[in-house]
């Protein structure tokens, strides 16, 4: 690490000496060559978190994804095991009626209870108003591949952290794009506390949904930071809610370093 401080130090040198030298030439490939220092310098240090996020998460019976909105930086844990869903499905019902119907003062209370409270009743109105085939496809369409595979009477289903994902984009991208009293008040769903154990001291505004089931519990939302990331959690380590608030703490440092701005050679 010295060494390579030293390298770095005597480059910058050179190419300032070489930048005085010659105030005409063409200053971006010289900027450019800084910038590539930099960021590799970055990726060493989102390298190690990594190993350490691995490390640790490797002692319970977690999936995890961490996505970066701007930037689309990706991180994955074991992200092809499978899940009971439970509630999270009802994202899926927001997303449809939200899209696809007329918004009646019944099914809007319906699809607020479900969200906010995460009503199972108003999950089962909803389902029989959509209709079970109709939820199938549409989450299908979206690219998801786990959506109610579990049987024609289970309504809840099997989740991946890649099907989940798939949600919450579309989700952001619906509301972002369509800024309207209609998105505002399905966001307004979305912020709650409710079993909310994404959040911790000074954590931004999260949209989040949670699912419970027996040994499983999972939470997953979106961020609303300045720099706005998607988190998703799914365990079957239930009740241990204090594991996910502490995964949900390592991913926002994490995100920190993912968006560091001013590099350091220190």
């Amino acid at each position: 690490m010295f060494l390579k401080k030293i390298f770095i130090f005597l480059l910058i040198f050179i190419l300032i000496i070489l930048l005085i030298k010659n105030k005409k030439e063409e200053k971006v490939p010289i900027i450019n060559i800084l910038i590539d220092i930099k960021i590799t310098d970055n990726i060493d240090n989102i390298n190690n978190y990594e190993t350490l996020l691995n490390n640790y998460l490797k002692n319970y019976n977690v999936s995890v994804l961490y996505y970066n909105i701007n930037n689309q930086y990706t991180y994955k844990y074991k992200e092809n095991q499978i899940y009971y869903g439970a509630s999270l499905i009802k994202v899926l019902d927001a997303l449809y009626v939200y899209e696809n119907l007329e918004l009646t003062e019944e099914i809007k209370k319906l699809v607020r209870l479900a969200i906010k409270r995460s009503d199972n009743l108003a999950h089962q109105k909803l389902v029989q108003i959509i209709g079970f085939d109709n939820l199938k496809h549409y989450g299908q369409l979206l690219g998801a591949t786990k959506v109610l595979t579990n049987g024609s009477t289970d309504i809840y289903g099997l989740a991946t952290v890649n099907d989940e994902f798939i949600y919450l984009k579309y989700l952001y991208n619906y509301l972002i794009q369509n800024d309207n009293s209609r998105t505002k008040e399905l966001k307004s769903f979305f912020i709650n506390s409710y079993y909310n154990y994404l959040s911790f001291d000074d954590c931004p505004v999260i949209l989040h949904k949670y699912g419970y089931y027996g040994s499983f519990y999972h939470d997953m939302g979106i961020v609303l930071a300045r720099e706005p990331y998607i988190i998703i959690v799914l365990t079957k380590e239930s009740p241990n809610f204090s594991l996910v608030t502490d995964i949900s703490q390592k991913i926002y440092e994490f995100h920190q370093i993912v968006n560091k701005k001013n590099y350091s050679l220190s």
